[in-house]
């Protein structure tokens, strides 16, 4: 069984009929000409599976003891991921979709973003954690692994848009502090108290800026970069599983 692709896979289970002491010369094999396989029903669904084809044939097998005449059936099933798509991927989505709401709050909020996308990350690695005890084990990588650790890239990337952001905020306070631009004492005139504070509102409107300039970027292309990879996740898997059912 290969779950590569699980849970967007189809199994095939091969029977395999052969004599076990007699060879082609005393037992012979075939498959009846008018109905070589039939079932009692059409179609048969499993809680996970659902019957999608049958394949016949028949070999001849060389053994040091002669000739045996071997028939094989393949029964193929499709899995029925409809249960995965509800319980792991329209979570995942959610979770990635939140973490982008703080790419539209101002850039001082800085304690509502980081518990809004520390919340995102912390949900879908605590669904992650659950939706692996339910999972068949296995030593390679599966779909549901890359969709998974692909979403936590993109809400843990988000995080780092936040750092940079918050970065640029501290960096732009100390340069203000460090320029020495103070409001002049009482004793000076009020055209040069309205000359300081128009510089520093300048300066802090162009930190703002360029905050703000980061968060539209961000609020651009991480969607975009979303969306390429679900096109090219959802092709890929949904084009293997077809190629698996030929």
């Amino acid at each position: 069984m290969d779950l590569r692709t699980f849970p967007l896979d189809s199994i095939k289970c091969t029977l395999l009929l052969e004599s076990y002491s007699y060879n082609s010369a005393e037992v012979s094999l075939r498959w009846l000409e008018w109905s070589p396989v039939s079932t009692v029903k059409k179609d048969y669904n499993l809680p996970d599976f659902r019957m999608s084809n049958m394949s016949y044939g028949a070999v001849t097998e060389t053994y040091t003891a002669g000739l045996w005449h071997r028939l094989a059936v393949s029964i193929h099933f499709e899995r029925l991921y409809g249960f995965y798509i509800l319980q792991m991927y329209l979570p995942t989505y959610v979770s990635v979709f939140i973490s982008w709401i703080a790419f539209w709050m101002d850039t001082r909020a800085l304690p509502a973003r980081i518990t809004l996308s520390v919340s995102s990350l912390m949900a879908l690695t605590f669904q992650f954690g659950n939706i692996v005890k339910s999972l068949p084990k296995a030593s390679y990588v599966k779909a549901i692994d890359i969709w998974m650790f692909s979403c936590v890239g993109f809400i843990f990337f988000s995080l780092i848009e936040l750092a940079i952001v918050a970065y640029n905020d501290k960096m732009d306070d100390q340069r203000l502090r460090g320029s020495g631009m103070s409001l002049p004492t009482s004793n000076g005139n009020c055209s040069a108290i309205r000359r300081s504070v128009a510089e520093i509102t300048t300066r802090r409107s162009k930190g703002s800026e360029l905050g703000a300039s980061i968060d539209k970027a961000a609020s651009i292309g991480f969607p975009v970069a979303f969306a390429i990879f679900n096109v090219g996740y959802w092709g890929y898997y949904l084009s293997s599983t077809s190629r698996m059912r030929l």
